[in-house]
């Protein structure tokens, strides 16, 4: 069954960036013996004015962690969002995110039937709470939908699922390929059958934020991929639960660890450096491409894991 999304979506195009202005942070899962100092990693990330963090935790009930890191970043000048379990929508849970200063909540699905488990519950929420107060904390609320090859088939009718039950938010969030994880792409063939249940439009009152460059033109065909390429170790990074600092979620190349180093340091390191240059260059393989300035050599992070380079093309362009 076709779809209507949005067709336009405005972004910063961040060619060099001093210090990164955003952060994803994972918090699970957790190390059993790599004592981390959570605390001063947000001291951290306030003291070199990181803009934006992601934070990540699956954890259920909420780890005491989380809710330290919340507490801490309350009132600070930093945007913060959340992901967590869908089973987590309970009084105790809306209540503290109602007191943070928590910018976005997502729940965590993997499946079109999770997607439905969590809009009941939301209906649930609403219908037996008692003040007034609905968890949905205005706006600020969505789905965070992980692709993967068991699901990604699901992902349109996922989407209209939330379009009919006026989810405000969609996201597909970036892949984690740190740690030996498995890489997933959509081949182009597997795109072209996802593109015939989909047509463009506008999507009223709705978000659709969609992190992988070759599903993004599924939905948004017409639309360039947001900020002009690869912004690994430039206007992001990624905290992985060990402490350890990677350019983004998706390029596992260490630049350094929080157990051992400075936020500043690492963000100021030759090692960093030296990778941005690289990540500006686009892929050899893909110099003589009609789609580079399109495509801007897709995802590096999942040309290096699938393929062992950073000159290589992304293996989800054919």
């Amino acid at each position: 069954m076709p779809i209507r999304i949005a067709g336009k979506r405005t972004s910063l195009n961040l060619k060099d960036c001093i210090f990164p202005v955003r952060a994803y942070w994972d918090l699970t899962p957790a190390p059993l013996n790599a004592p981390i100092d959570h605390l001063k990693t947000c001291e951290e990330i306030v003291r070199n004015k990181v803009l934006s963090v992601d934070l990540a935790d699956a954890n259920i009930p909420l780890s005491k962690t989380v809710i330290e890191i919340l507490e801490r970043l309350s009132g600070e000048n930093v945007a913060l969002s959340l992901t967590i379990s869908g089973e987590l929508l309970n009084p105790s849970t809306v209540s503290l995110l109602r007191r943070s200063n928590v910018r976005a909540v997502f729940f965590g699905v993997s499946s079109l039937e999770e997607v439905a488990a969590t809009i009941d519950r939301m209906r649930e929420y609403d219908r037996t709470v008692s003040d007034g107060a609905s968890w949905r904390i205005g706006h600020r609320w969505g789905i965070s939908f992980n692709v993967c090859d068991t699901n990604y088939r699901e992902l349109p009718e996922a989407i209209l699922v939330c379009v009919q039950n006026r989810v405000p938010r969609f996201v597909v969030p970036m892949q984690r390929l740190v740690g030996n994880r498995e890489c997933f792409y959509v081949s182009e063939k597997e795109r072209q059958e996802l593109a015939l249940k989909v047509i463009g439009g506008e999507w009223e009152n709705g978000t659709i934020a969609i992190h992988d460059p070759f599903l993004w033109r599924v939905f948004y065909p017409g639309v360039q991929f947001p900020e002009g390429g690869c912004q690994g170790a430039n206007s992001m990074f990624y905290i992985s639960p060990e402490g350890d600092v990677y350019p983004c979620p998706s390029l596992p190349i260490k630049l350094g660890s929080l157990r051992d180093s400075s936020l500043k340091d690492i963000i100021l390191s030759p090692q960093k450096q030296e990778l941005r240059e690289r990540l500006l260059r686009p892929p050899e393989a893909c110099l003589d491409c009609n789609e580079l300035d399109r495509c801007v050599g897709g995802c590096r992070g999942r040309a290096y894991v699938s393929r062992g380079s950073l000159n290589v093309n992304d293996p989800a362009c054919g």
